[in-house]
């Protein structure tokens, strides 16, 4: 069985620091496998988390037989169509995650696609592409002894995901400097105030999404007056971290967002 039907994952370079979602199932993938929407012109940031087996079955023609290898290492390699504006960045240096093989351990790793997006992906799909390092693991060491020979075939792993980017700035190509929308304090210990100018009067919402793009919270959708304009937004059961407040103008008529540092 081809390494390439195990697991999915996302990549990275080194340089930014997440947390691996600990609620993820244990089967060998990415998760989410269909990653929070972004827009053009908007600050986009989406955590990855990477579920990776400690072993695989392979078939193995030198003893014509399938054997499980033990994974001692994965590498990130790239994520050569991201959409212009985006980067990618590894929880461990140089994207190599080293496997746990203490039975029963979930190997978890994460990784962040962050930046503002200047246009979209062709058939909003990014490929990714890495690879594993196949050994043989001595438990009364502690060490995974590295196997040599093994195909490429067997080690290369591909995998695609679906990014899309929509195009928010196509009421106004400059929507942001329009709503001029801001997070006063940021950070701040769980309040804080969503000012924003509106060109004309409109339905207005927000919603509070964490990194993973799950909605955490939907303030309801009201009528506000043209001009400047705020909203609370409180959130006391948040834990520190970073979220996303997402300004939600006229029912998707125009979508801003800001990331908000809750400590």
């Amino acid at each position: 069985m081809l390494l390439t039907a195990v697991f999915g994952f996302q990549t990275l370079m080194w340089g930014q620091n997440c947390t691996a979602d600990s609620t993820t199932a244990t089967i060998p993938a990415l998760y989410p496998d269909s990653l929070a929407e972004g827009n053009i012109g908007t600050y986009y940031e989406q955590v990855i988390t990477v579920v990776v087996p400690q072993d695989t079955p392979v078939f193995l023609a030198l003893v014509n037989d399938t054997v499980n290898i033990d994974l001692c290492t994965l590498i990130l390699d790239s994520i050569p169509n991201l959409a212009p504006g985006l980067d990618y960045a590894c929880s461990t240096p140089d994207c190599t995650f080293k496997l746990d093989h203490t039975p029963g351990v979930v190997n978890r790793f994460c990784v962040v696609i962050s930046g503002t997006p200047t246009a979209a992906i062709p058939n909003d799909t990014i490929d990714v592409y890495a690879h594993v390092i196949p050994g043989g693991y001595d438990a009364s060491l502690d060490s995974c002894i590295v196997i040599t020979g093994v195909p490429d075939s067997l080690t290369n792993v591909f995998y695609q995901a679906r990014l899309a980017i929509g195009n928010a700035t196509s009421i106004d190509p400059t929507l942001a400097a329009q709503y001029r929308l801001s997070l006063q304090p940021n950070p701040s210990m769980g309040e804080t105030q969503l000012a924003f100018t509106l060109p004309q009067a409109a339905e207005v919402s927000y919603e509070i999404h964490d990194l993973f793009g799950r909605s955490l919270y939907q303030h309801p959708s009201q009528r506000m007056a043209e001009g400047r304009q705020s909203l609370p937004v409180q959130a006391p059961r948040l834990t520190a971290g970073v979220y996303i407040v997402k300004l939600n103008v006229n029912r998707g008529e125009a979508i801003l967002s800001k990331r908000w540092v809750v400590q």
